[in-house]
């Protein structure tokens, strides 16, 4: 079978290369691993708030109890509306690195140009309402202390919706590399500002938003 196919491609273009199973897997892994590596920061960076923020707010004067609440209020109720705005977002991501690969295999720049400007419009439109997020979560969990976590953290949902958008569109002009460049860096800065803002006693657990 092998054989035969590979007769099929040369007696259809006889200047194709047949490339070696080794050479197609090391291609594949360098496209992969950066893809993955990218996806697998955010996770990374919710474990670390798990070894720093309790503690830091404990540094700050709150007592475990509190400290436990407030950390509650940030991963419990401020993460997931975030992350439930950038559902919306990281479909788009899905389909639009495909998309933006299939214009630069055919070398078509106004079709790269007309997708991102179209995908970043559509990520204003479903972020930008999501501002509101600490309305909505007043009615939905009925916890006055979470305000200040939720009120920061809404406004990110804005900034990761842009952030997944413009992962895609590098990713699909193969430039896989900078996005796991970039969350590296901002994983680093981020477990600073967790570090320092939330063991400031007026920040608390809005610094550690603050720093996300």
């Amino acid at each position: 079978l092998k054989r035969k196919l590979h007769a099929e491609i040369a007696a259809q273009d006889d200047t194709a290369e047949v490339e070696g199973a080794w050479h197609i897997i090391k291609r594949m892994l360098r496209l992969a691993l950066p893809v993955s590596l990218s996806s697998l920061m955010l996770p990374i960076g919710a474990n670390l708030d798990l070894l720093i923020v309790p503690q830091r707010l404990e540094v700050a004067g709150f007592s475990v109890r509190t400290a436990t609440e407030l950390f509650g209020y940030l991963t419990g109720m401020a993460v997931p509306l975030v992350n439930l705005a950038a559902i919306f977002t990281a479909a788009m991501t899905i389909s639009l690195v495909p998309s933006i690969s299939e214009s630069r295999a055919l070398g078509n720049l106004d079709a790269i140009r007309e997708k991102i400007k179209i995908a970043f419009r559509v990520a204003m439109i479903i972020t930008c309402p999501c501002f509101m997020a600490e309305k909505v979560a007043a009615l939905i969990y009925n916890a006055p202390g979470a305000a200040a976590a939720i009120q920061t953290m809404s406004v990110g949902i804005l900034f990761l919706g842009l952030h997944q958008i413009s992962t895609g569109i590098l990713q699909g002009l193969g430039k896989t590399s900078i996005p796991v460049i970039n969350m590296i860096l901002a994983g680093v800065v981020k477990v600073v500002l967790s570090w320092t803002l939330t063991a400031v006693p007026s920040l608390g657990v809005k610094g550690a938003s603050m720093a996300t």
